[in-house]
């Protein structure tokens, strides 16, 4: 059987197939999700809300690659022949073969990684990477059908503070909520990450913030990431670049070129585990400081009100005005830091922090404001380092602000809602 007859017969295959998931897709969801469903959600820790609709975007995203890894190797295949009868090609083949398949997985990557399937296969329970993890939430988005949603943006703070599938479970369908933090972000970071995100159907961001956005500088793991292409006018106005070195952009422009590179870390720990990639971290970490008070120490000079703390604040700015452009409603915890670490820090720097967050609320009348003091005020034993509370502090913390999100919403509907018309009275006639 030669090479043609070997083509029809797999691209009728593929037709097959999407027609098969045309007609029988919705029996086989939903019988698959009366058998696996509270599995499923039990397993997705409350992530996939419908088993049904979950399943069934994985046969889509199943036929998409096939399909797509398919188009990419007929391509393959006409544009070998085509090099065959190049003069040139016997000596250069390997070479040539070499950059057609490195250039069809790159080609195959950035289709698959709009997938949650694929994200999916790269998730490794709590030693899943910080990428796979928010990707594989992110593509999650648009199939969940909650009427009232909202996104937990930030670092890993807003992790660590904020319990999403206990605010789901208080607030049941008044808000549903999807943690989408990465660590170490700062202000920019969000603005970055925001623009990556397509408009879905959640209505607020909220966001846990402490002096580390605007008065940390150190690098940012989110920016290689997540900087993109439509970035860079934005970057050369804001002189964003100013504030970071040529590594980080190099590497955003690597990754937006091959996504092989992008992903490298993801794949890399799905196939030789977090025990071998996570190495060098394993090792930073045995060589910290026991004492949480030296640390501290240690780490103080690094907060500082300079030129860089003034861009965060610039950049925050503008996630705020960007987010009331996508009519979204901006929240923000106005949070701490383990008072451990907050004793060495200038105590000017958090009033500034404040103050400025109050002039930003005052600018955009929108944006809803609560302060670490109105939750829940945090002692040196609810954290379990000099950042993150502990898993006790984040319950009691997020049933604080369920408390106070349901207060605002209130709030908000009662002032929105019609004044009751009177009747209209006339003047007598006589």
């Amino acid at each position: 059987m030669n090479i043609s007859r070997w083509m029809q017969i797999v691209s009728g295959l593929l037709a097959v197939a999407w027609l098969a998931f045309a007609g029988l897709g919705h029996a086989l969801d939903g019988w698959l999700a009366a058998r696996l469903g509270p599995a499923l959600i039990r397993l997705s820790e409350g992530k996939i809300p419908d088993p049904g609709t979950f399943f069934r975007g994985r046969f889509q995203d199943g036929l998409w690659w096939l399909t797509w890894a398919w188009c990419l190797l007929l391509v393959g295949i006409g544009l070998n022949r085509w090099l065959r009868s190049r003069s040139w090609y016997g000596q250069y083949h390997w070479v040539l073969n070499s950059i057609l398949g490195f250039a069809g997985l790159n080609l195959w990557l950035l289709a698959a990684g709009h997938t949650n399937l694929f994200w999916a296969f790269m998730w490794q329970g709590s030693s899943t990477h910080n990428l796979a993890r928010f990707y594989f939430k992110e593509t999650l988005l648009p199939e969940n059908t909650k009427p009232s949603q909202a996104i937990l943006m930030g670092s890993s703070q807003t992790r660590a503070q904020i319990e999403e599938n206990l605010l789901n479970q208080l607030l049941g369908e008044k808000l549903w909520t999807t943690e989408l933090h990465y660590p170490g972000s700062r202000g920019y970071d969000l603005l970055l990450t925001l623009r990556h995100l397509d408009p879905g159907r959640y209505k607020k961001v909220i966001c846990y913030l402490s002096e580390n956005y605007f008065f940390l500088s150190t690098y940012s793991e989110a920016f290689p990431l997540f900087f993109a292409a439509r970035d860079w006018p934005e970057a050369f106005r804001m002189g964003s670049l100013k504030y970071t070195s040529w590594r980080p952009v190099f590497y955003a422009f690597l990754g937006q070129a091959m996504p092989l590179f992008r992903f490298r870390d993801v794949l890399a720990q799905r196939v030789l585990g977090s025990s071998i990639t996570q190495l060098e971290q394993t090792a930073y970490n045995a060589h910290l400081e026991s004492s949480l008070e030296k640390r501290a120490q240690e780490i103080a000079p690094s907060y500082r009100r300079d030129a860089h703390s003034q861009f965060q604040m610039r950049a925050f700015e503008e996630f705020v005005k960007e987010c009331e452009n996508r009519g979204l409603q901006v929240v923000i915890c106005c949070g701490q830091l383990n008072p451990v670490l907050s004793r060495h820090l200038d105590p000017s720097l958090r009033n500034e922090m404040q103050g400025w967050l109050r002039d930003l609320q005052r600018q955009h009348p929108k944006l809803a404001l609560c302060f670490q003091e109105d939750l829940l005020v945090q002692t040196e034993k609810d954290y379990a380092d000099l950042t993150h509370a502990t898993l006790e502090c984040q319950n009691k913390f997020t049933h604080q602000l369920a408390v106070w999100l349901e207060k605002m919403d209130a709030k908000t509907n009662s002032q929105q809602a019609p004044l009751p018309q009177t009747a209209a009275t006339h003047p007598p006639i006589y």
